[in-house]
This record gives structure tokens, C-alpha cells and sequence, in this order.
């Protein structure tokens, strides 16, 4: 009788723990399906060191420092200079995670290939950073002046 009560419980310690398997399975796989139906989003890797995705960060980068020279001209050529190489530079640095980060903030990480998320990232850090060196230059340049 003993024996028999034994089994009767291992029983039903083995269903319990099979169907806890099975719910966490049925879990798992409704999680992958959730993984597997949202869009693709680039990763860093995507952005490989080939030459054409160079030359379309420096073409970006290039583009957000001409761009800014529109809105926000420089008073002289060591600033331009300065700030263009200041823009190219963090364009070309900074293109791949800014272009990443674009993507994914606009939904569009699924539409863009790597060469437009690199060329549109590059000319949004290469933009920024233009901004900042150029704003910062006139506000110590404002300011500076005040205290001689």
C-alpha cells in the first residue's frame, strides 16, 4: 500500500513538472515568434569597414558641415576650417551609432540599407557637432570678451 501511494505521488509530481515544461515552452516559443516578426534593426556590425561605407561617411559627414555653413556662417576661415574638420571628423566617427540610433527613433531601421543609415547618420553628427563647435566658439567669443 505504501509502495502504491508512492508511485501514485511520483505521478503526479512528473505531471506537474511536465506540464510546467510544457508551459515553458509554449512561452518560449510565443516569445520567438514575437522576436522573430519585429523589423530587423542594424546592428553595429552591419557597418563594416569596407570602403564604400567609408566613403559614404565621409560623403555624409561632408554634407552636414556644408549644410551648416548655410545656416550659421563663420566669421572667419580658421573657424570655418576648424569646424569643418570638427564636423567631418565626428561625422566619420560617429555616423554609424547616429544613423543607428536615427533608424531606430523613426521606425525606418527596416527601409534603409546600411549605406543610408551610415550616409544619414554621418551628416546628423557632422550637422551637430558644427552646431555645438560654432555655437560655443560665439558664446566664449561674446563672453570672453567681457572679462578684459
Amino acid at each position: 500500500m505504501f509502495e502504491q501511494k508512492q508511485t501514485s505521488d511520483s505521478k503526479d509530481s512528473l505531471k506537474r513538472e511536465d506540464d510546467t515544461l510544457k508551459s515553458a515552452l509554449r512561452s518560449v516559443i510565443a516569445g520567438w515568434g514575437v522576436l522573430l516578426r519585429q523589423p530587423r534593426i542594424p546592428a553595429m556590425t552591419d557597418l563594416s569597414n569596407d570602403a564604400g561605407l567609408w566613403a559614404t561617411r565621409a560623403l555624409g559627414a561632408s554634407a552636414g558641415a556644408a549644410v551648416s555653413l548655410v545656416y550659421l556662417l563663420p566669421k572667419s576661415r580658421r573657424e570655418a576650417a576648424s569646424r569643418f574638420f570638427t564636423g567631418l571628423a565626428c561625422g566619420t566617427i560617429f555616423g554609424g551609432p547616429t544613423g543607428i540610433w536615427i533608424a531606430e527613433r523613426l521606425a525606418l531601421a527596416d527601409r534603409l540599407s546600411a549605406s543610408e543609415v551610415v550616409l544619414s547618420g554621418s551628416a546628423a553628427a557632422s550637422l551637430c557637432a558644427w552646431w555645438g563647435l560654432g555655437i560655443l566658439s560665439r558664446i566664449a567669443g561674446r563672453y570672453g570678451a567681457r572679462g578684459r
